[in-house]
This record gives C-alpha cells, structure tokens and sequence, in this order.
C-alpha cells in the first residue's frame, strides 16, 4: 500500500512521540532553572526570533489563539520569573537566565539522543538525508510566504556533525511546525481570529466537548468563549444540536477548504523534493524508526519498573 501524504504528517507527528521519552531527562531543567511551560514557550521562541525581540503582536503572528492582551500578560509575566526583559515598546528579550535554561534544554536533550543505542537494520542516514532535503525545498519555497514558525524551529539545528537521532529530531519538529505555517497561511484570508477559527476546527472534527477546556488553556473566560460561539453562530458556520453545535453545510465546506489548502503547501515541498518512491520510503523508514523508538522506551521503563 502506498503512503499517502496524510500519512507522512501522521508519521512525523509519531516520531514525536517516538522521541519524547528518549530525552525525557531534559525536562529536569524545568526544576532546575523552576521554569513553567508558559516561561519555556516564550524563552523559546525569543531565542528563535533573534535578533528581533519578542513580543505579544509577534507571538500572534504565529501563533493567533491565545488573546493578545493575554499573551503581554504571560511575557510580563515571564520577565517577572526573570527570564526575559524589557526591551521596551511591550517587547522583551532573554536575559542570560533565560538563555541558559533554553540552551541546557536543548543540550541535555541533544545529549541523551546520543546515547540511544539498538536502531540497527534501519537506515537512518537515509532517513534523515531524505528529511534534510525536505527541509531544505521548505526554505527555498516561495509558498507561503510566511513561515515564522519552520524558521524558529531551525534556529535549534545542531548541524551535520551532531548524531544522527538529533539530526532526526531536529527535522522532524522542524516539518511539525512548518504545518502551523502552512495551516495559518490556509485560514487567515477568512478574517476570523484564532479563537473563532480554533472553536470551528474544534467542532467540525467533532470535538466540541473539549473545546472550553482548550479555551481555558487558552485564557479565554466564559464571556469571551460565549462571544466566539456567537460569531460562528452569526456567520453560519454552526448550529446549535442539543447540548452543543454541529458545523453547517457552510461551515464544513469553508473548513475542508482550509484543509485542502494547508496540505497543498504544506505538501508542495515535499513532492518537490522527493519522487513518489523516495516518499515512499520515506515513509517506510519513519514507521520502522518510531516502532524502534516505541519498543526501546517500553523496554527501559519496563527495567525500570521490575527494579
């Protein structure tokens, strides 16, 4: 059976996954620089956004979900835990603690990829030259013309010299969130904000019982999810369906539209990139090295767990 390209961003979603446990060590940089996950996306992405500071507007720009008055309160927030300051005008950068908690992170993970032993019998040098051109077409690719997120990502890179998992790692999250670009370029010319076209995702994929979980996450209070609801209400891209809301007829066309089109960009790189054979093996080598991945971390936390 051929892989299609729905199942490629599957895959790299899985490996992912697949690599979490491997350098789960690096999460005790958390307790150590007592650093949170707000503090930790924000030092993140200050450091990917050099030489530009960060800063509320900028962080919207990417990432549209979360309110912009909530977004300046968190950085503000962040300064205060230290971690970033002031660099005027609502916008910050790290301070050297800030910075050295982003880097133990990625180092310490970096690390602990290296150690990572029993991968015998798949290619992974293939795997990742295969990935590398991949992100390489990304970069030179006209579409879409914003992909603030990819670049972040690469800022991480550790180079052709580092082992080959973190090569991997690093590539597979660069493809990751190079689909947050491609999906945001996809939506935006409707002219709804995030938290609208959030809640629409959220009930066309038939999820609206987790949705005011996930605007809580966001900061949205009861008010505000209310006024989303409306407007998607307002627009006709939902109905209410007894204790919830379904998509109209409307709705599911304007959001399987959205869909269509984040995988045309976020594909076109790919198919650029690759022959329908090298995809093919592409997708090979990936279910062969996340099943890898999955067995080794089973088989150490079942050590662990006898112990």
């Amino acid at each position: 059976m051929s892989t299609t390209n729905p199942d490629l961003f599957g895959l790299i979603q899985a490996s992912m996954q697949a690599l979490s446990p491997h350098y789960a060590v690096a999460r005790d940089v958390f307790q150590e620089y007592q650093i949170d996950g707000h503090d930790w996306f924000h030092c993140n992405m200050a450091r990917g956004l050099e030489p530009q500071p960060v800063s509320a507007a900028a962080l919207t720009a990417i990432y549209p979900y979360v309110p912009i008055e909530r977004r300046q309160a968190r950085l503000a927030d962040t300064a205060a835990h230290g971690f970033l300051a002031s660099a005027g005008d609502d916008s910050y950068r790290l301070t050297e603690r800030g910075r050295a908690a982003v880097e133990a992170f990625f180092s310490t993970a970096q690390q602990a990829l290296a150690q990572v032993s029993g991968l015998e019998g798949v290619d992974t040098t293939r795997l990742v030259a295969l990935l590398g051109r991949i992100v390489s077409r990304i970069q030179a690719a006209p579409e879409p013309p914003v992909k603030a997120a990819f670049l972040a990502s690469r800022t991480t890179d550790p180079g052709p010299q580092a082992p080959i998992l973190a090569r991997f790692d690093q590539a597979v999250t660069d493809l990751y969130y190079f689909r947050d670009d491609a999906h945001l370029a996809a939506w935006q010319p409707t002219g709804v904000s995030g938290p609208v076209w959030e809640a629409l995702s959220f009930i066309w994929e038939g999820h609206y019982a987790d949705l005011a979980e996930r605007q809580e996450g966001r900061g949205l209070d009861e008010a505000e999810r209310q006024a989303v609801l409306d407007d998607l209400l307002r627009r006709g891209w939902i109905a209410a369906e007894g204790e919830g809301y379904r998509c109209t007829e409307a709705g599911r066309k304007l959001r399987q539209a959205a869909e269509d089109e984040t995988n045309r960009l976020y594909f076109a790189p790919w198919s650029a990139a690759l022959d329908e054979a090298e995809r093919q093996t592409l997708g090979d080598l990936l279910s062969a090295l996340n099943e890898r991945l999955t067995a080794l971390a089973e088989a150490r936390n079942a050590v662990a767990a006898s112990q």
